[in-house]
């Protein structure tokens, strides 16, 4: 039967037969076509280029480790794929030699992936938004770019790094250590773009092909650990330390560009194309040790500065303070203090004397003690109420003494672990506190509604309660305390008029809020330096 009345080959046969060298070139093309155009015939070449690479790996191995040995049927049906019946009667050395087009096959499939790999334009980009990795570790970063934090999501678009060091951790394994300045782009977490900058690449097995895009050339990673350097004007480095990377110029866009370098090696392509070995200098790119060893000294030196705003910031609120009590200090906002402070004694005193409401409000008194009392009675007989009380009264206790600790710490005027250790105690105690009294009233609002003798005592106190109102109301009495009311907000109204309008004090607090910021930032930075040095640290302690 002629070549043309043959059924077309499927997609899956072509590969088949290309994998078998058994491919001519009309197919080739055909092969060609559908790579270009279909992702599902991309998917599927992949999946056997992979299989074949394991095909070859069982092969050298079994196969292959004598040019005299001998291989039977069951080693070739490793390959999960169906054997026709010229292939099982194959002979030891027709196994031999078909082992042998295998591995050439596989070398050319890796050549064709990476060429159509770079006329595609690199890989499809993920849906916007879609996190492709996340920020590892952070050293003294200086963001152009909108700033990231340790953790932070590595999202397609572009990134700006003044000055720092920042690594990158893609989802599929790929890991780059960014030295500022660089500027780059994160097309997928198969791809990225070094505009300018200095990178560190560790690509492990599952992130096979791994690309980085440069002006000047493209650096396809088989599996290894390179350098890329890329200067102002243009002119790129490639340091290979382990494996292999493909680099393709970028200007040819051809498979005749493609330089394999292996580790050891190092070429640089200047802006016009040209290219020139190199060297390889493993030490001019930032490792991992590094990172975590510089950011543990970073610790080091922003902790020192940290303690240096914290010495600016007890400076500041000595001045803050003496300026604002000069301000209250001034004649007129005495006066008016003077004057608020005799109206609130006259109205203590006629609170003193004045029978009725004297009497109104020594009832209201001895009706609250005894709701108190039948509160704390119906607390004690009840299981539930005594345990509430325990843990309150535990806890009270334990919030006095933190607060005692917290005000001799302070008194010391410098910052410690110790100092900080106790606030953050202090903190989680004050909020187990709340919590506390926060269900000692539920329960008790419970009791009131179920004990009739507190549900009485409260009504008793509430009618109390208005009967002191109704006295305070009654003008003779009212006319002092408004007056004292009025005189007491006239000068706290005053003096903080005073006080915003004061430019020194103004200064002082807008430099008292600049330093507050800058503390802010460098604690942020100590904890980002701090876990990128986790790991330093414990290797020097072991």
């Amino acid at each position: 039967m002629s070549q043309s009345n043959q059924r077309p080959k499927t997609t899956e046969e072509l590969i088949l037969a290309f994998f078998d060298g058994q491919l001519h070139a009309t197919e080739q093309e055909q092969l060609g076509e559908m790579l270009a155009h279909s992702a599902e015939a991309r998917a599927l070449f992949e999946s056997y280029m992979r299989l074949e690479g394991v095909a070859v790996e069982l092969g050298q191995a079994q196969c292959l480790t004598s040019i005299e040995s001998s291989c039977g049927d069951e080693d070739l049906t490793r390959v999960d794929r169906p054997q026709t019946a010229s292939q099982t009667s194959r002979g030891p050395k027709a196994a031999q030699i078909q082992w042998a087009k295998r591995i050439v096959a596989y070398g050319i499939a890796l050549v064709l992936g990476a060429w159509l790999a770079y006329h595609w334009n690199g890989p499809v980009d993920p849906p916007a938004g879609q996190s492709v990795g996340h920020i590892s570790r952070i050293v003294a970063a200086d963001w152009v770019s909108p700033s990231q934090d340790i953790g932070s999501d590595i999202r397609v678009g572009s990134y700006e790094l003044r000055d720092g060091l920042v690594e990158l951790e893609f989802d599929n394994g790929a890991r780059i250590i960014l030295e500022g300045p660089a500027n780059f782009e994160v097309a997928s977490s198969e791809q990225t773009i070094l505009h300018y900058g200095r990178m560190r690449t560790h690509v492990p097995p599952e992130a096979y092909g791994f690309v980085i895009d440069t002006p000047s050339m493209k650096v396809v990673d088989l599996g290894t650990e390179f350098g890329l350097e890329i200067d102002a004007a243009g002119s790129a480095e490639v340091h290979v330390f382990d494996g292999e990377v493909e680099v393709y110029d970028e200007k040819q866009k051809t498979t005749q560009s493609r330089l394999l370098l292996a580790a050891g090696q190092a070429i640089r392509v200047d802006h016009s194309g040209q290219r020139s070995e190199i060297p390889a200098d493993v030490d001019a790119f930032v490792d991992r040790l590094t990172l975590e060893s510089r950011a543990s000294t970073h610790v080091e030196e922003l902790t020192t500065k940290l303690e240096e705003l914290h010495q600016r910031q007890r400076q500041l609120n000595e001045k803050l303070k003496k300026a604002e009590e000069t301000t209250r200090r001034s004649g007129d906002l005495v006066q008016l203090n003077t004057a608020a402070k005799a109206a609130k004694r006259r109205w203590l005193k006629q609170q003193n004397s004045h029978p009725e409401l004297k009497r109104a409000m020594a009832k209201r008194d001895r009706a609250r003690g005894q709701v108190n009392q039948l509160y704390r009675d119906a607390i004690v007989q009840s299981e539930e109420g005594r345990q509430l009380l325990d843990r309150l009264t535990q806890t009270n206790d334990e919030f006095a003494s933190l607060k005692k600790k917290l005000v001799e710490l302070k008194s010391a005027k410098r910052p410690s672990p110790e100092l900080r250790n106790t606030f953050r105690q202090f903190r989680r105690v004050q909020k187990q506190r709340n919590e506390l009294r926060a269900e000692m009233r539920a329960y008790r609002n419970k009791l009131r509604s179920d004990d009739q003798k507190i549900r009485k005592g409260t009504e008793e106190l509430a009618r109390a309660r208005r009967q002191v109102d109704r006295v305070l109301n009654k003008p003779e009495v009212d006319a002092l305390r408004a007056e004292a009311a009025e005189l007491q907000k006239n000068f706290l109204s005053m003096q903080r008029k005073r006080l915003q309008s004061d430019e020194q004090i103004g200064k002082l607090k807008r430099e008292q809020y600049r330093v507050r910021q800058q503390a802010r930032k460098l604690k942020r930075e100590i904890q980002q330096a701090r876990q990128a040095a986790e790991s330093f640290e414990l290797m020097v302690e072991i």
